[in-house]
């Protein structure tokens, strides 16, 4: 099928117009490194920063995808999954022969149930895809269907169909443990005046299991780090080399230690690495001395997911975290830095006490630091969901769904049929549903009540 590859990144179309930072995909990157590594040829594009105005309209993701290579790699985040869906159709109808592969976090975690679904999907990567992808696409180079097909059923980490296009599951892969041997992202392929930040990940998975969580799904229970040697190769090249002045960290526990923080901080200002960042941190792995140390050596910000105001809700979510706790740590952490937190309702077994005092924790910290509160999602990944999904449903009339797909007047057919594909596929589109409780109404009647008073 020849050794050119057509990347289509399709995680944040509506970042320009919500006037969130646009972050380079180092997901992508990191998976087209290793194509070009490979000897592959890639046409990189990525949908976030292209000019299309309306960018939730499957006619703008298929224009998009035009004139691209008869193997098309199409990363998506969860919500964006019906509208993927439509367009891969469309893009089908107009050449039956494109190969399409799905990757990424939002298929990752239903992907026998996209497969089995939706036909017009033939292959699907899970979890980490930089092995998973190149041994792929060489396998995908056997032109005898049956010695290809005998190459494909030892792939791990695939999803795709057999001759008889019937699904077939492939054993997971075993995770990447030795992150220094991954090859940095593919920065030259992009245009770095386009985005307003770029990222870096020194750690890949979290060491804790809060059960609503989907981060185990992509990740697995396993917490890998590379060498700050390693880390610092790629720091280079993006501060002095490219002239980035302002990175996000993205581990999901970038503070899991404090003496390899410390350690990152000193290492800073020794290679004279003159830029600003931020990071994720968790309230109970903090202290003054780090967050100083961090401050000093460029650390703007710090995001804390606090997710309940109520101890037993934080309990039941074996959040790890207290009250108290996040307090002090906020505390500490506005001396020095800017301070952003996210609180959750809706959680099952979630009382309208326990949210009254979610809320009552909102309105004592919003005047202290950058403080969101959003309604949670089922993610199918999460033991949460796995004892829950019972409960899930689905209210179009409710404005989750269009605070998630911002839908324009020119696109109520993309619309229509959106809410279609989510009502038929409950399993699948969960990112648009909620825990039904009997008090589900009232919970949502106090968060309406807090918007109009805020």
């Amino acid at each position: 099928m020849g050794n050119k590859i057509t990347y289509l990144d399709l995680n944040n179309p509506i970042t320009r117009e919500s006037e969130q930072e646009t972050t380079a995909n180092l997901g992508a990157l990191y998976i087209i490194s290793a194509l070009e590594n490979e000897g592959y040829e890639v046409d990189y594009r990525d949908y976030q920063i292209s000019k299309f105005y309306n960018k939730l309209k499957v006619d703008s993701i298929v224009k998009f995808a035009e004139g691209s290579t008869k193997i098309i790699l199409i990363c998506c985040m969860a919500y964006m999954l019906p509208l993927v869906i439509l367009a891969i159709r469309k893009i089908k109808e107009e050449d039956p022969e494109k190969l399409i592969i799905l990757g990424g976090v939002g298929p990752t975690g239903v992907a026998d149930k996209l497969m089995r679904e939706f036909e017009d999907i033939d292959i699907i990567v899970k979890g980490e895809g930089e092995f998973t992808i190149i041994e792929l696409l060489n396998v995908l180079q056997v032109k005898e269907a049956y010695s290809r097909y005998e190459a494909l059923r030892k792939v791990e980490g695939i999803v795709f169909r057999d001759l008889n296009s019937n699904v077939l599951i492939n054993s997971e892969r075993e995770r990447n443990k030795e992150l220094d041997l991954i090859d940095f992202p593919a920065y030259h392929i992009i245009d770095k005046t386009k985005y307003k930040e770029f990222g870096l990940i020194t750690g890949r998975g979290c060491a804790f299991k809060c059960k609503f969580c989907d981060i185990h799904g992509l990740w697995g229970e396993k917490y890998f780090q590379r060498s700050l040697d390693n880390v610092f190769k790629e720091l280079n090249i993006l501060v002095k080399d490219m002239g980035v002045k302002q990175i996000r960290i993205w581990d999901d526990t970038f503070t899991m230690s404090n003496k390899r923080v410390i350690e990152f901080c000193k290492r800073i200002k020794k290679e004279k690495l003159n830029f600003q960042w931020s990071c994720f941190g968790r309230v109970n792995l903090v202290n003054e001395e780090l967050i100083e140390s961090m401050a000093d050596c460029g650390c703007g910000g710090i995001f804390y997911g606090l997710e309940s105001g109520s101890e037993d809700v934080l309990k039941k979510i074996d959040k790890k975290i207290n009250i108290d706790l996040m307090i002090r740590a906020i505390e500490t952490s506005v001396k020095y830095m800017n301070v952003k937190g996210h609180l959750i309702w809706g959680f099952p077994f979630e009382s309208c006490e326990d949210l009254y005092k979610t809320i009552y924790l909102y309105n004592y910290l919003k005047n202290k630091i950058d403080i969101g509160i959003s309604e949670l999602w089922p993610y199918p990944t999460s033991p949460l969901y796995k004892e829950y999904k019972h409960l899930i449903k689905f209210n179009p009339n409710l404005d989750t769904f269009y605070k998630i797909l911002p839908f324009k007047e020119d696109e109520l057919e993309d619309e229509k049929e959106v809410l279609k594909l989510v009502i038929n596929h409950s399993d699948i589109f969960t990112q648009f549903y909620y825990y039904h409780t009997d008090n589900f109404m009232d919970k949502y009647m106090m968060i309406k009540d807090l918007y109009t008073f805020c």
